[in-house]
């Protein structure tokens, strides 16, 4: 669940808390995200009806319940960023997808997202059968992780290294996979 306040977002997840009548619908706040520190990306994402939020520490793509409702919520967006006073060139729309690799196929730029001081967003666990540095398929014993710099979904020992990434964490070093910690 997101809320929009007048200039932050402020997301969580829905749970039950107690048992019969007695049990009531409560929401676990996750995150507090400053509009005007955050960026909206509606074309880096192939499903029509989500978007992007490019925020510090954490970025995350949101799916709205219709392209009606997805309008809306970059239309309300876009208001609270102009009102807080950030600058029309920040108020631009983040396109992460114009970077190409080294292999010139055009995928996402691990740093780009960084450089713009907002966490990567990590793919999700579920599109990932094998890590994506060594190929080993991952099972009840091989787990899946995630590198804070890039997004990727890894094995254990391709993550064993750390890294300060200060737009996520000043002080404490983030898991990173062995290719963003050798970049």
């Amino acid at each position: 669940h997101v809320v929009l306040c007048n200039d932050f977002l402020i997301y969580g997840s829905r749970y039950t808390h107690g048992i019969g009548n007695h049990a009531t619908e409560r929401i676990c706040f996750h995150r507090l995200i400053q509009v005007a520190e955050s960026r909206f990306s509606p074309s880096h994402v192939s499903d029509p009806l989500a978007f992007c939020v490019f925020a510090t520490p954490k970025s995350f793509v949101l799916v709205a319940a219709s392209a009606y409702e997805k309008e809306q919520w970059i239309e309300k967006l876009s208001e609270v960023f102009r009102n807080s006073g950030a600058s029309a060139a920040d108020a631009g729309d983040i396109d992460l997808d114009d970077e190409s690799d080294e292999d010139g196929e055009g995928t996402q730029s691990k740093s780009r997202s960084a450089s713009l001081g907002h966490a990567q967003i990590w793919e999700p666990d579920h599109t990932a059968k094998a890590c994506l540095a060594c190929g080993k398929k991952f099972s009840f014993i091989k787990r899946r992780h995630h590198c804070r710099q890039c997004g990727k979904v890894i094995c254990g020992s391709c993550s064993k290294n750390t890294k300060l990434l200060v737009h996520i964490d000043p002080t404490t070093p983030q898991r990173v996979c062995d290719i963003c910690f050798t970049d």
